[in-house]
């Protein structure tokens, strides 16, 4: 399998235009915090709005931040909500098959949910993610365009999405709901990727995808769902990049300088989402699952 450099490109840098990597631990990531007072969070999208923007306030002179989601240039069919690049504005949360309590009197009655319409084969998954702000001119974001050449390569235009970064140094961690609704398909990973690994930042490169300096290689923590709806929280002191690749920053993520999270499906037997590093074949994956009521913890 080749072409993985190309296609993690498109499926990142695309998919801010609309607004990976490591081994999964089944055991690792998420603990079961309870019910907590309000106060001691900010909410960032509780998912009950018509669009797909989020309710954390931008920096100063941005635009609020939104959804999107992500795969594989080839096969951006196979997932809901579709990539912008195939669907521009197709975005909509799920709404729930009942009414449930999150936080101590707060209902839910929609949430985000991300799942395959045909099985996912021979790439690094999927996901859906925020961009914690838009561009400071609406009208300065690139219509999405993609497209894959003759030789298997997602075609993407680079570096034409000028979505600013959100500052997250005012807490600690975050915490938000979550189920898969079917028994395959459930080890998650909630990743960020900062200023060191996220092109916008100036740091890493994307062209390259074999060198020390390559992006992407954000910082992450492995989750385990299950078929229940249950609350996860994660400190910022669990997350960690994956090793064997990419870009490493010498002093670690940089809290101030933060342009996305996403919650990303990896295919099963990869120790990386990049598509030479897919063992035994041409894996497959098909999962549905739902993330409710987003919030960060304060410090």
């Amino acid at each position: 399998m080749t072409g993985g450099g190309a296609i993690r490109r498109s499926v990142f840098g695309l998919a801010a235009l609309a607004i990976g990597i490591g081994v999964l631990c089944p055991s690792c990531g998420g603990r079961d915090a309870g019910q907590a007072p309000a106060h001691t969070h900010t909410k960032i999208d509780d998912m009950e709005g018509s669009t797909n923007a989020i309710q954390w306030p931008p920096p100063p002179g941005a635009t609020p931040g939104s959804w999107f989601t992500a795969t594989a240039c080839t096969q951006y069919d196979r997932i809901s909500p579709p990539p912008g690049e195939i669907t521009f504005g197709a975005w909509s949360y799920a709404a729930l098959p009942e009414p449930r309590e999150t936080m101590p009197g707060t209902i839910s009655t929609h949430a985000t949910r991300l799942r395959t319409t045909a099985t996912l084969v021979g790439i690094w998954g999927a996901l859906a993610g925020i961009a914690f702000a838009g561009p400071p001119d609406p009208d300065a974001a690139v219509t999405p365009e993609a497209g894959v050449d003759d030789a298997g390569h997602c075609v993407a235009p680079e570096n034409t999405y000028p979505n600013p970064p959100g500052n997250l140094t005012a807490y600690a961690g975050i915490t938000f709901w979550a189920r898969a609704e079917s028994p395959g398909g459930r080890a998650l990973r909630v990743q960020v990727n900062d200023a060191n690994t996220d092109p916008r930042g100036g740091v890493c490169q994307e062209k390259n995808d074999t060198a020390s300096d390559y992006c992407y290689n954000g910082f992450g923590v492995p989750v385990q769902l299950t078929d229940a709806w249950r609350r996860y929280t994660l400190d910022f002191s669990q997350f960690e990049q994956r090793s064997g690749w990419g870009y490493h920053p010498p002093d670690g993520i940089d809290w101030s300088r933060v342009f996305t999270m996403s919650f990303e499906m990896d295919l099963p037997s990869c120790s990386s989402s990049g598509l030479t590093m897919c063992a035994g074949g041409e894996p497959e994956l098909s999962f549905d699952i739902w993330i409710d009521d987003l919030y960060f913890v304060n410090k």
